[in-house]
């Protein structure tokens, strides 16, 4: 646990506080998250010195349940599980929990993410995680204009298919097309005439925004 008292250094309440909120933090992380933590300080008569005395009550060590998930029309429960930090049985933190909705989120398939357990303040040794979800549109469309020096006119147009087969996977279209003749320079205006004078650009790509084996998750350890 991180201390910030220690034998032989001066006593301030700040120190007392951040002290606790330190043992806390350290039993919440090994999975008790309803540990009461509660501190006693006796000063010597001469006022030097400070006897500090920390009184621990940890609660459950809370497993977790069973995993629901709602609200997932389109999207593959295993991509769902996969991204979740905690797993069926394992100790419970709530670490799992956050980084298990960030990295949801991070997905881009979803408009809302939230993850939380069932009855929260209700302390006991095996708690259900609840995984509520809204998908996003599976096609996003965008267009754009803009204008080079170089390349004189653009036109800019992006479509993507979010969320293919369920997978977490997009795919992407991008075209662009420049106007040659429109540019103000004379030596690109005058190189080119027909369709050679209009600069084609189209790219296709298929993406996945999490590489799950790539990069490993924070995932709390069996005990």
């Amino acid at each position: 646990a991180s201390m910030s008292l220690a034998v032989g250094q001066p006593f301030s309440a700040g120190r007392l506080t951040a002290s606790r909120a330190g043992i806390a933090r350290a039993l919440q992380s090994a999975g008790y998250l309803y540990a009461g933590v509660q501190e006693h300080v006796e000063f010597t008569e001469n006022g030097k010195k400070a006897h500090v005395y920390f009184d621990i009550s940890p609660g459950p060590r809370v497993r977790l349940g069973k995993i629901v998930i709602r609200g997932h029309e389109r999207t593959s429960e295993n991509v769902i599980r996969a991204a979740l930090a905690v797993r069926e049985g394992e100790i419970l933190t709530q670490e799992a929990i956050l980084q298990s909705q960030r990295t949801l989120v991070r997905l881009g398939i979803f408009r809302t993410v939230r993850v939380s357990m069932e009855s929260p303040d209700l302390p006991e040794p095996v708690k259900d995680l609840t995984v509520r979800l809204e998908e996003r549109n599976t096609w996003l469309v965008s267009f754009g204009v803009g204008y080079s020096l170089m390349d004189g006119a653009r036109i800019m147009a992006e479509a993507a298919k979010i969320n293919l087969f369920g997978q977490a996977l997009q795919l992407q279209l991008q075209g662009k097309l420049n106007f040659l003749k429109l540019s103000p320079l004379p030596g690109v205006r005058d190189a080119q005439d027909g369709l050679d004078a209009i600069g084609r650009k189209l790219n296709l790509g298929l993406v996945y925004p999490h590489a799950f084996w790539v990069q490993p998750m924070d995932r709390t350890p069996r005990p």
